[in-house]
C-alpha cells in the first residue's frame, strides 16, 4: 500500500554581515523540495563576529518579508559563520563511530589552544585512511563553537517569534548540497563516470564560493569531501584568492604523497567572476567553470534555480538537508546527532507513523486472536513459559557480565591514553609547525638557520624585496601552530645586499612630481588611486607600521588627513614607484639587495616532560643531560633541513 505523507515545513536562513539568504523547503527528506527563497540586506549591527547582537530590528525586517510572500511556518534552521568558530582537522583510529565522541572529548585540549568547557564540538567523517605498515584511521575535520553564539541563536529565534529546530555550520551546509547535487548526477551517469575513472583515476573537483567576508573551498574526489577550508578574502580580493587555492591544493597534492591528479574548478555564485576564472586558469592550469542550472531532480522547484542561484544559497539548504546538529548542552556533535524536535519532523518519520497506524490495528487483531487460542491451550503452556523465563534471567547475567569486562577494558584503554599524552615532546609537533612554515613563505624567501626547544623556535631567512618582508611579516602573525614574539621585529630584519646606486637615486628624486598646485580633492583622490594600484607598497606601509586595515578604513584615513601629509605621502610613493621600475629593468639575476629577518616563535601547544608522570606514580627515570640535548639536536638538524629542502620545492 503505498501512503505519502507531507513533510513539513521549515525555514532555513543564513544570516551573513552585509547579506541574509532565506529558504523555505522540507526538512531532513531523502527527496529535497525547495518552494520559496529570497534574498535581503542585514540591518546593520545585527552580527559582531558571528554572534547575534542585534535581534530586534532583523526580526522586523524577518516578518515583513515572510508576510509579504505568504509564508506562514514557525519552524527555523540557522546556518551560522564566523571567525570565532575553530577548525582542524586530525586523525584518529578506527573505532567504532559511537566511541568517537569519547575520543574527541578527551583529546580536545590537544586539538584547540582554548577553554574547551566553553566551546561544543562537532565532526565530520572526511575519509579512511589506511597506509601500508600503519593502522587504519579516520581523517575527521573537527570544529570547536562557542557556546555564546548558539546561545544568541536561541535568542534571536524568540525574538523572530519562531521554533529553533537546529543550528548548522554553514561549511556543512555547503558540502551537504554538493553531496546531493552529485548524488542526482551521479545515478543518472553512474557507469560512465565509473568507466571514466576506471581508465583516468578519480578526478579532484574544487568548489569555490567567494563572499562578502569569507572564500569557501571544499574539494571533492570520487562524490567524497577530501578537504575544506574557509579563507578570510572577500570576493574583490582576486589575487588573494588565487595564491589561497594554489597553497590549498599543494598542501593536499603533498599530503596525498605528491601524486598528479587531474583536476577541475568550479565558481558558485551570482556575481561575474570572469577576471577571478581567468587568474584561476592562469595560474593552476586547470579547467574553471561557473556551477552550472541546478539540476531539478536534485532540488526540484516551483520556480527554476539557476546555477548561479543556488551557489548562493548552498549553504542554506544543505543545513536544512542534513545539519550537524549544534546543541549548547551537547559537548560533542556528530553527523547523526539525536534530536526529539528534528526527529519528529522527518519525513521518514511522517510516513512510518502513517504505517504504524496501520500496523498496530493488524498487531490489535493478531493479539486478539492470540489470547482467544491461547485460553483454550492446557496448563502446559504456563510451565513453558515459566522454563523460557528462567532460561531469559540465565541470558541477561550472562550480558551484565561481558559489561562489566567491557568497562573495565575501557576504563585500561582511557589509562593507557593518558599515559600515552604525557609521553608526547615538543619534537612531536614540529613537522607541523615547519608545514605550515612552508605553506606561508614566499617564493624568493630563502631560510638559512631554524632552530627549536621546549617552548619555541626561532628562524632566519633572507628575501629579496621590502613588499616579500613585509608579506612575511603578515603571515608570521597568522600563523596556527606558533605565535610570533613581536617584541624583536622591530630590529630583527637587517639589509646585506648593496647600497642603491646613486644613477638610482637620482633617477628616484628626479621622478617626484611638484604637488603644490594641486587640490585637496586632487590629492586625495590620487592617494586613494596609488592605494588600489599598488597594493604591495600599501602591505609595506601596514607592516612597518603594525597595523592592519580594510579597504573602507584607509579610505577614511586618507579623507582625514592635511594637505602636507597627503602631498609627503604622494611624493614617498613617487620614490618607491621610480625604484620598483628601476628594479625591472635590471638584466642581471642576482638581487641588489638582500633582507635578513629573525624572527622568535613560542608554540601554542603544551607539552608535559614524561618526567613529572613518571615521578609522580612513584617511578625513578635517569637520563644523563648531555645525551638527552644530544639527540634533542639531531632531530632538530633533521627538522631544519627538512624545511630547507621544502623551500627549495617552493622556489
Amino acid at each position: 500500500m503505498d501512503i505519502t505523507v507531507g513533510t513539513p515545513h521549515v525555514l532555513g536562513v543564513e544570516i551573513n554581515e552585509y547579506r541574509t539568504r532565506v529558504v523555505e523547503m522540507n526538512y531532513r527528506s531523502r527527496s529535497p523540495r525547495v518552494y520559496q527563497f529570497f534574498d535581503f540586506e542585514t540591518p546593520a549591527g545585527t552580527l559582531e563576529a558571528g554572534l547575534v547582537v542585534q535581534a530586534g530590528d532583523f526580526a522586523d525586517r524577518l516578518r515583513v518579508q515572510l508576510a509579504d510572500r505568504k509564508i506562514r511556518t514557525k519552524r527555523m534552521v540557522l546556518s551560522i559563520m564566523s571567525s570565532r568558530i575553530l577548525e582542524r582537522e586530525v586523525l584518529v583510529p578506527q573505532v567504532k563511530q559511537s566511541r568517537l565522541k569519547d575520543l574527541l572529548r578527551l583529546n580536545a585540549s590537544d586539538y584547540f589552544p582554548v577553554n574547551v568547557s566553553e566551546y561544543v564540538l562537532s565532526y565530520d567523517i572526511l575519509e579512511r585512511v589506511e597506509e601500508a605498515g600503519h593502522r587504519k584511521q579516520y581523517r575527521l575535520v573537527v570544529r570547536a563553537v562557542p557556546q555564546d553564539i548558539l546561545r544568541s541563536c536561541n535568542e534571536l529565534a524568540v525574538a523572530c517569534e519562531m521554533q529553533l529546530v537546529q543550528v548548522d555550520y554553514a561549511m556543512n551546509g555547503m558540502l551537504q548540497t554538493l553531496l546531493a547535487m552529485e548524488k542526482s548526477e551521479g545515478s543518472s551517469h553512474g557507469r560512465k563516470k565509473k568507466r571514466v575513472e576506471e581508465e583516468e583515476g578519480p578526478e579532484l573537483k574544487l568548489y569555490l564560493q567567494p563572499g562578502e567576508e569569507y572564500t569557501r573551498l571544499i574539494l571533492m574526489k570520487s562524490m567524497q569531501p577530501v578537504l575544506q577550508r574557509v579563507v578570510q578574502h572577500p570576493a574583490e580580493e582576486e589575487q588573494e584568492i588565487v595564491r589561497s587555492v594554489s597553497r590549498i591544493l599543494d598542501f593536499y597534492l603533498n599530503r596525498s604523497g605528491g601524486r598528479e591528479e587531474s583536476f577541475s574548478v568550479v565558481l558558485m555564485g551570482m556575481e561575474e567572476y570572469d577576471y577571478l576564472q581567468l587568474l584561476l586558469q592562469d595560474r593552476l592550469g586547470a579547467e574553471v567553470t561557473m556551477l552550472q542550472t541546478a539540476d531539478t531532480r536534485a532540488f526540484p522547484v516551483g520556480a527554476r534555480m539557476t546555477g548561479a542561484e543556488l551557489g548562493d544559497f548552498a549553504a542554506v539548504i544543505g543545513s536544512c538537508i542534513h545539519p550537524l546538529g549544534l546543541r549548547v548542552k551537547s559537548e560533542v556533535s556528530g553527523g547523526n546527532e539525536f534530536s526529539p524536535l528534528e526527529f519528529l519532523l522527518s519525513d521518514a518519520v511522517q510516513t512510518s507513523f502513517a504505517m504504524m497506524l496501520v500496523a498496530v490495528g493488524v498487531i490489535c487483531g493478531m493479539m486478539g486472536a492470540y489470547y482467544m487460542v491461547a485460553s483454550l491451550r492446557d496448563y502446559s503452556d504456563y510451565e513453558e513459559a515459566i522454563l523460557d523465563q528462567a532460561s531469559q534471567v540465565a541470558e541477561l547475567n550472562r550480558r551484565k557480565t561481558a559489561k562489566e569486562e567491557y568497562e573495565a577494558a575501557y576504563a585500561e584503554y582511557k589509562s593507557m591514553l593518558e599515559i600515552g599524552d604525557y609521553m608526547n615532546t615538543a619534537n612531536d609537533y614540529v613537522v607541523e609547525f615547519i608545514e605550515e612554515l612552508e605553506s606561508i613563505l614566499p617564493s624568493d624567501a630563502e631560510v638559512t638557520s631554524i632552530s627549536f626547544s621546549e617552548s619555541g623556535a626561532a628562524v632566519e631567512l633572507q628575501v629579496t624585496s621590502w613588499s616579500s618582508l613585509a608579506f612575511t611579516i603578515i603571515q608570521f602573525r597568522d600563523m596556527e601552530t606558533a605565535t610570533l614574539m613581536e617584541d624583536s621585529l622591530p630590529t630583527s630584519y637587517i639589509d646585506t645586499g648593496s647600497s642603491t646606486t646613486e644613477t638610482t637615486e637620482s633617477t628616484a628624486e628626479s621622478s617626484t612630481t611638484d604637488y603644490s598646485s594641486w587640490t585637496v580633492q586632487q590629492l586625495r583622490s590620487e592617494c586613494i588611486n596609488r592605494m588600489e594600484t599598488y597594493p604591495e607598497l600599501l602591505n609595506l606601509v601596514m607592516a612597518q607600521n603594525g597595523v592592519s586595515m580594510t579597504t573602507q578604513e584607509l579610505t577614511d584615513y586618507v579623507n582625514a588627513q592635511d594637505r602636507s601629509n597627503l602631498i609627503l605621502a604622494l611624493q614617498q610613493s613617487d620614490s618607491y614607484i621610480a625604484s620598483q621600475e628601476t628594479e625591472e629593468e635590471e638584466t642581471d639575476t642576482t638581487p641588489e639587495h638582500l633582507y635578513t629577518l629573525t624572527a622568535q616563535f613560542s608554540y601554542n601547544f603544551d607539552v608535559l616532560p614524561i618526567t613529572q608522570y613518571i615521578e609522580g606514580g612513584g617511578l625513578t627515570f635517569e637520563l644523563g643531560d648531555e645525551e638527552a640535548s644530544e639527540e634533542t639536536t639531531e632531530e632538530t638538524d633533521e627538522d631544519a633541513s627538512g624545511e630547507d629542502a621544502g623551500e627549495e620545492t617552493a622556489e
